[in-house]
């Protein structure tokens, strides 16, 4: 039973050898390099776009290709005359992030080498354009057997440090990925003229050269040159008098550059490891930090260090299954190899960044993400300080562990030590970097929301108004973006805005949005229509009229749209009218108004005024019957469309003394007898001689004797 066993399990692992040789056949060899790169020069959020310029246009053209847009540095950095300066602040700011972007146009300019790329999802991070922000191509393949030995531009400061490949069904590693060194770039070694005073120079930042050994590049928001402060993630440099440059950093930090021992020109400032990052959620990448380098120099033009090491760069793979085949995917720190003579050793470079991204990981694979070490030195009368070492890197995955099956190295670079065995101390105080870690359970950073550019939608029904009439504004729009609303006058900040123009008008609605992004908008303007009509009259006869008297009113209407219907009040309520004459007699002075409504169903009104004359008859005011021939007689003078009934005349007792007929008139006698001279009251009553109207009149009149 056991030999049948075993029989039965040879075959199955000649099967599944058969099987795994079958599928690497079927598989696509990924190239030597993989990658091409592309420096990102400005972003358009408004339209989605970055503007790249690079030299391999071709790679960046083709829609549904995917890039990888990152930031390479620019975190905030602590500044303080401490122990503490150059360590990162608690917000990274945009440091290290990454999107993952599928191409949706690639627009050339005018200018060479430039290219416009949009993208289908939106860009979320506000990405710094001073702070590195590079492209690189993201190539995906069916099945990718690693074959050969990959690799990647190093970083230059621009473009390069970051190898990254996908696939849709497997990964197959048979030999190595390599980022190793790749990335942020180690201090370079530069002379000082010997000593800066007796003790040296203890300051944490610097440009002249003898403030020591240059900084590491490294996470950092600036890369001030010297100093022994460290830069965010690189290593600070050696203050003079040759002492050791500090390591680079990344998830551990760097070691502590070595001091200056001996009886002539001893210092206490190595270059501060460069820090560790506080912390990674997947959505940020960093390559490693570059060592600090060491002071060197001795005042006679002469020395003999060694440049910082650079740190590892960045690997991203992706594919359902990640399979190793006994390859190797390393992301080391460059280590300072060479001893230095008669001047200090400079700092080794930190451990990249390798992100795994899998359903399944098997097989069995080494990940090497050391630190790099710090450089040694030799010298018998200074004693100078050896270099710090590199922290290790970070290795980021969305699984929960590795597999057992995968060897892990996150191990950091060791520091230097000086070899002559008469120095009191021989690392000088230098100190190893701190080991690297892995961080599973970290998401890919694909970019998943489409991108929609604002599109405004207004339909503005009725656009026609009435005047006094309200309408009610509503547009809708799309954007990926939360939205701000704007209207003309300020009327309202939601999509819907309610107004009452007097006057037909332009309004305008804006949306837009703005955060730290930028501000985009996007605008529409509609015509309102309020109609308009100016209405006059003209009145023949002109006032005054007389009771009696027919007036003639025609109506004149400018207005934006025929009349439709007239409506005119004579006083008995409105009655409708197709003219716009009214012939009216009115008895007493009054108003006859007009309602207009034009074919639209706008109503304007006016009114016209009709004065009647209320003198009826002229009653003078005295007479005297003295015989003169001189207004011996009181007489009334009727309008000439009146004719006098009749006149009553009382003393001021209210007795009648006269009662007269028609248009008569009186001599001051009642019954034959002169009346006595003073005030009479006269009741006359007059008739229309066209429509019969009768009306009563009083007044008074005085008898002079």
């Amino acid at each position: 039973m056991h030999q049948q066993l075993v029989a039965v399990a040879r075959h199955l692992v000649k099967f599944l050898c058969c099987l795994w040789v079958t599928n690497l056949l079927a598989q696509e060899v990924v190239p030597p390099i993989p990658n091409d790169y592309a420096q990102v020069t400005s972003f358009n959020y408004c339209t989605n776009e970055v503007i790249i310029q690079t030299s391999s246009i071709g790679a960046f053209t083709t829609p549904g290709n995917e890039i990888i847009l990152i930031q390479m540095n620019g975190a905030p950095r602590e500044i303080s005359d401490d122990q503490n300066h150059g360590r990162h602040l608690n917000d990274l700011a945009t440091a290290g992030y990454y999107e993952i972007h599928s191409i949706n146009q690639a627009l050339t300019t005018s200018n060479p080498g430039e290219l416009r790329l949009r993208f289908v999802h939106n860009i979320e991070a506000v990405f710094d354009v001073s702070q590195s922000v590079q492209v690189v191509t993201f190539p995906k393949y069916t099945s990718a057997n690693v074959s050969n030995a990959v690799t990647g531009q190093f970083w230059n400061g621009t473009t390069g440090g970051v190898v990254a490949f996908q696939a849709q069904d497997s990964i197959s590693i048979a030999a190595t990925i390599n980022a190793s060194e790749a990335g942020c770039q180690g201090g370079e070694v530069q002379p000082d003229f010997d000593c800066f005073g007796i003790s040296g120079f203890p300051g944490f930042d610097g440009t002249s050269l003898d403030n020591g050994g240059e900084k590491g590049e490294g996470s950092g928001d600036a890369w001030a040159q010297n100093g022994r402060g460290r830069n965010g993630s690189g290593g600070g440099g050696g203050n003079d008098h040759n002492c050791g440059g500090g390591g680079g950093g990344n998830a551990g930090q760097g070691g502590q550059g070595g001091l200056t021992s001996g009886f002539f020109c001893s210092a206490g400032f190595g270059g501060f490891g460069g820090d560790s990052i506080p912390s990674n959620q997947g959505d940020r990448l960093f390559m490693g930090g570059g060592g600090g380098a060491a002071d060197v120099g001795n005042g006679n033009g002469t020395w003999d260090g060694n440049n910082a090491g650079n740190g590892g760069g960045i690997v991203i793979l992706s594919a359902p299954t990640i399979h190793g085949l006994n390859g190797q995917i390393t992301a080391r720190g460059a280590s300072v190899t060479q001893t230095t003579n008669d001047d200090a050793g400079s700092g080794g470079g930190a451990g990249g960044s390798i992100f795994l991204d899998a359903e399944t990981l098997s097989g069995t694979l080494t990940i090497d993400a050391r630190g790099g070490d710090g450089g040694d030195v030799f010298d018998v009368i200074r004693c100078p300080g050896p270099g710090g070492g590199g922290g290790g890197g970070a290795i980021l995955t969305n699984m929960t562990i590795l597999p057992a099956s995968f060897v892990v190295d996150l191990s950091p670079g060791v520091n230097g030590v000086n070899l002559v065995a008469s120095c009191d101390d021989v690392t000088g105080g230098a100190n190893a970097g701190d080991q690297g870690k892995v961080f599973g359970e970290r998401i890919l950073s694909r970019m998943d929301i489409p991108f929609q550019p604002i599109t405004l939608n207004s339909s503005f029904l009725p656009d026609t108004l009435c005047p006094g009439d309200s309408i009610v504004l509503d547009a809708s729009a799309t954007s990926s973006h939360p939205l701000i609303w704007s209207w003309s006058d300020n009327a309202s900040t939601q999509s819907t805005a309610i107004y009452q123009p007097s006057n037909s008008a332009f309004f305008t609605t804006t949306i837009s949005y703005e955060d730290l992004m930028g501000s985009c908008d996007s605008s529409f303007d509609v015509l309102i229509t309020v109609n308009q009509a100016l209405i006059s009259f003209d009145q023949f006869p002109e006032d005054p009229l007389q009771i009696g008297d027919t007036a003639r009113v025609t109506a004149n209407v400018a207005s934006s749209e025929p009349i439709a219907q007239w409506n005119w009040d004579i006083g008995e309520g409105f009655i409708s009218s197709d003219s716009n004459l009214l012939l009216v007699s009115p008895l007493y002075s009054r108003s006859f108004c007009l309602d207009a409504v034009d074919e639209e169903g706008c109503l304007f009104q006016a009114c016209e005024f009709v004065f009647i004359d209320r003198i009826l008859v002229v009653l003078p005011g005295a007479f005297s019957p003295n015989g003169d021939g001189l207004n011996d007689v009181y007489e009334v003078f009727p309008h000439s469309n009146l004719q006098v009934v009749f006149q009553k005349i009382h003393n001021r007792w209210g007795e009648e003394v006269a009662s007269i007929d028609g248009l008569n008139f009186w001599d001051g006698r009642w019954q034959g007898v002169d009346q006595p001279a003073g005030t009479y009251l006269i009741y006359i009553v007059s008739e229309n001689i066209y429509t019969g109207f009768r009306q009563a009149q009083y007044g008074r009149l005085s008898l002079i004797r």
